[in-house]
This record gives structure tokens, sequence and C-alpha cells, in this order.
């Protein structure tokens, strides 16, 4: 349980960590104990002797050793033929497929023939079969909840993924070295050289030479990277940027942050309370709160699941804002638990880059929504598609479209990313344009101009499927949305 729990940890960097993927870990771990299970119990019959279980629990460690270190070149090698696709394709499904099965499939197969080969070992000695088959079930299940418990709320927030794996291998390493030394098989006490590996080895990927900041929290892989004076936010597998901060710069060049930056213009009112899911870095907020500062009073609500990110934000991206509350938390829960009331709604949250976490596209999501707006409220939230023809697109715009009266899509140039705002009072976007604050940047104004003058009015269609909590099929509409991409070329 502990190398499958790791297990997408350490494949997070490459593959992320959907659905697909951990589909992939949980099946091949399940067919190499199928077949560890089936071997042990052949070789038990043959050559029932400890020493023959010791030198394969031995083998399983050292399998498990070098995880950790061939982690990397492998899933590079598996990657670097489709390098510039998304990690929600087939490919990647393919690779991440590949990579599980080589690293992960005989470690596990070769402790799973340990069952077996002590209740074949056991039972020479003792009449009683059933008992003794039960009492190792029994410790073996005992050792997988320690297995799960211990990588989660210990290991992995301590030393990392990689020493994790290393940890439980090493135990495996000593155990199986104790038992042989015992048996005057003193040569695999060397195995026990390898725990000075750990300390020898200050890491088993090493960051890139632009990574001022790599760590793990319980949800993902999370990097820091410095480009250009500019410190950017990426996770699991590096492709996309989740906030984006520069000392001396306001407006960050990314289209779709400095739209959301700008959208306070939209409203007359000098008080403005603003709720952000997907608070990340922060990058919006902050753009915002300093684009406008004498100009409006806004109050920042932000909602973020993963505390790491937090402290990451507040430490690279300053995210130390007096106007703004974080609350850590989902942004479901908090939108059904909060009391306050909002003008302006921001949704920016994914999970593992490509996929919005489906949660936050239903029907009732979007009614609850709308319960914490005041009637004049709008909320803007990122969509990441490939086109207006994909069904994710046409499924989330419904959807939003069957909760408000008033919704426009406006495609951020150069991207994938599009803006959909939404509301039951007619949006004024002209406000946006004769914004002084818009205005007094030529950037930002010539975004805004034309990301207005393309905004396509959506209407609720009764002929598309709006997604709801009992069925919204997310991931897989990404990813065939990607397949689409793959083979039929994209219209950037």
């Amino acid at each position: 349980m502990a190398v499958e729990l790791t297990a997408s940890r350490l494949l997070a960097p490459f593959f992320g960590t959907s659905l697909f993927v951990w589909t992939n870990i949980i099946a091949v771990i399940m067919a190499a104990l199928a077949v560890g299970y089936w071997l042990g119990g052949k070789i038990s019959e043959r050559r029932p002797q400890m020493s023959v279980l010791l030198k394969i629990i031995f083998a399983g460690g050292i399998f498990c050793y070098v995880i950790p270190f061939t982690t990397e070149p492998l899933s590079i090698y598996l990657l670097k033929d489709f390098a510039v696709f998304t990690p929600a394709s087939w490919l990647i499904l393919i690779s991440s497929f590949c990579a599980t099965l080589v690293l992960f499939f005989i470690p596990i197969m070769l402790v799973g023939m340990t069952s077996p080969f002590l209740i074949k070992l056991l039972s020479t000695s003792h009449s009683d079969v059933g008992n003794v088959s039960g009492t190792i079930f029994a410790i073996s299940t005992v050792g997988s909840i320690i297995g799960t418990f211990l990588p989660s709320l210990v290991f992995i927030a301590w030393v990392g993924s990689k020493r994790t794996i290393l940890i439980f291998a090493i135990v495996l390493i000593i155990i199986s070295a104790y038992g042989l030394a015992r048996r005057k098989q003193y040569i695999y006490l060397l195995g026990l050289l390898l725990i000075i590996g750990p300390f020898i080895i200050p890491t088993a990927l090493r960051p890139e030479e632009s990574t001022i900041l790599e760590t793990e929290s319980v949800y993902q892989y999370i990097q820091v990277q410095e480009q250009e004076g500019m410190n950017l936010l990426r996770y699991n597998e590096g492709t996309g940027i989740q906030s984006i901060f520069h000392p001396d710069k306001f407006t960050t060049g990314h289209a779709y942050f400095d739209m959301m930056a700008a959208s306070p213009a939209l409203f007359e009112a000098d008080n403005l309370r603003v709720l952000n899911i997907g608070l990340a870095g922060g990058t919006a907020v902050r753009s915002m709160t300093h684009l406008f500062e004498g100009i409006k009073n806004i109050t920042i609500d932000g909602v973020e699941i993963d505390a790491k990110v937090i402290e990451i934000a507040e430490d690279h991206f300053d995210l130390n804002l007096e106007n703004l509350t974080i609350h850590i938390a989902d942004g479901r829960v908090f939108t059904r638990l909060t009391k306050e009331k909002y003008e302006l709604v921001l949704i920016d949250a994914y999970s593992n880059q490509v996929y919005i976490p489906w949660h936050l596209t239903t029907d009732e999501f979007f009614k609850e929504v709308e319960a914490v707006m005041y009637d004049d409220a709008i909320m803007a939230i990122n969509l990441n598609a490939t086109s207006v023809e994909s069904d994710l697109y046409q499924a989330v715009s419904n959807t939003i479209a069957n909760n408000f009266e008033y919704v426009f899509s406006m495609q951020v140039p150069g991207s994938f990313n599009y803006l959909i705002f939404a509301s039951n009072e007619r949006i004024p976007f002209s406000r946006l344009i004769e914004s002084e604050v818009v205005q007094s940047s030529g950037l930002l104004f010539a975004l805004v101009l034309y990301m207005v003058e393309n905004a396509e009015n959506i209407r609720y269609n009764q002929e598309i499927p709006i997604l709801t909590d009992d069925k919204a099929p997310i991931e897989h509409m990404t990813d065939a949305m990607y397949w689409n991409l793959i083979f039929k070329g994209n219209n950037l």
C-alpha cells in the first residue's frame, strides 16, 4: 500500500494524477499481486525454504529501491516523442501505463509472493492451516493499513515521495538481509550499505536550473520557477502556469489573469466584495488590488484547497494583501457554507492542470454560486477548451446558461483559455473599455477591447446536456477533446 500510494506522487510530475493514471496504478499493482500470489504458491511447493522467501523479499526491496532513481529518465524517454501534447491525451495515458508497468510490476509481484510462501512454510509445522492463513492475512491487512497511513500522514510530508519509497525499500532489505545473515549467507549484508544512499544522493529528481523551489503537498507536486524576473507556480507535469508574480508589475502579460484583474471596472460601486475560488498564488486578486488602489475599496475572500500552496504564495508571490482573507477549503464546500454575498465571483480552479474539478462544473454548483451573489453580481470562470465545438465547452457553458440569464464567452488570444462571464443582469462591458485603469495601460486596453469585441453570447440550448452532480464526465470529455486535437490539429 505504501508503494501504491506513493507511486502516484512519483508519476505526477510527468503524467499528472488524473483518474486514468490512478486506474493504471491500481490495475498494474493488482495484476502484479495476482501474478505474485500464483508464482509464490508455485515456488513454495517446489522449494519450501525460508532462505528462498528471504531472497525474494530482498530482491523486492532492491527493485523498490531503484524506483525513485529510474522514474525520471524512464518517464522522459516515454514522453520524448510527444512532449508537445497535453497530459490529457490518450498517448499520455499509454505512457503512464508503460511507466507504471516497468517501475512497479516486478517489485510488487515479488512482495506479493510472500503470503502464499509463508502459508506453505507454516503449514509444514502446523496442522491448522486455516488458522495459519487467517493470521497471515490479518497481519498483512494490518500492515496495509499502516502502509496507507504512514506515507500520506507522515513520510511524504516530512521527507518527500522519493525518500518514502526508499524508507520502505530499506525496511525490506534490512529484514531479509538480517534473516539471511542468520543463515550464514553474509553476502546479503552488503545490501545494508544502501542505507547511506538517501544521505549521499540529495535527490532522485533534480530540479531544473530555473527551479527555485520544489515540494509536495497532500494534493500535488509543486514547483516555483524563475523566468525573466517573474516567479511561476506550476503543478505536477509543469506544462501549465497556475500563478505569476513580478515584483515591479501589476499586469502579467498573460491575458486571462489580466482580464480577471480588470473585472472590477465592470461595477460603478466603489465598494466591492470579491470571491476567488482557486486562489493559488493570487495573481488576479493581487493585480486588481494594486490596479484599483485608491479607486475602489475591494474586499476579497480567497478560497484555496491546498494549504501548502498558500505558504508558497506568501513567500514567493507576495500574497500578503490586507484586503484578502484566505480560506483553506474546497470551493464547493465554501460556497455552500458561507453567509456572505459578493458582487464579483472569480473561478479558476484546476486539478492536474487541464481538468476542472467536476464538482465545480455542475448545475447544482452554479446554483450555489448564484445564491452567494447579489442580483446584479457577475461571475467569471476560466475554462480550458480546444474549441467551442468540444463537448466540454458545450456542456460547461450550457450548464452556466441554464443558471444565468446573460452569459458571454471570450477566447483568450493565443491560448485554449476561455473566460465565461455570467450574470442575471446585463453585463456592462462598455465600462471595462472606458475605465481609466484599463485605458492607462496600452496592452491591457488592447486586450480588453479585443476580448469584448469578440465576445460570444451564449443561450441555453435544450439539445445540449447539462452537467449534474449525478453525471459530470469531465475527465472523459477533456481526454476526448485533446484526442481530437492531436489527430485533427488545433485552431489557434
